[in-house]
């Protein structure tokens, strides 16, 4: 099993969190720093690489899958992430 962060295509546990970021970035209200703080392994940086890639796929024909909270592995971000 892969634990690397940008192998993960699925994000598991931290869907609420998740959904908070996306909705601020909707808004135009995300700030341009963010600070994720806790114990090693519960899935910081995993959180910061789905954000990321959600982001930059909005506009790609094959972008992040919100229902399924998964990257799509054919998306360009994905590939260049």
């Amino acid at each position: 099993m892969n634990l690397e962060p940008s192998k993960q295509i699925n994000l598991y546990g931290l869907k609420n969190d998740f959904l908070k970021l996306v909705t601020l970035f909707e808004k135009n209200k995300l700030p341009n720093k963010l600070l994720l703080s806790g114990a090693k392994g519960v899935g910081k940086s995993t959180l910061a690489y789905h954000l990321v890639n959600y982001i930059y796929s909005k506009n790609d024909l094959e972008n992040y899958n919100i229902d399924q909270n998964s990257i799509n592995p054919n998306n360009k971000s994905f590939k260049l992430i």
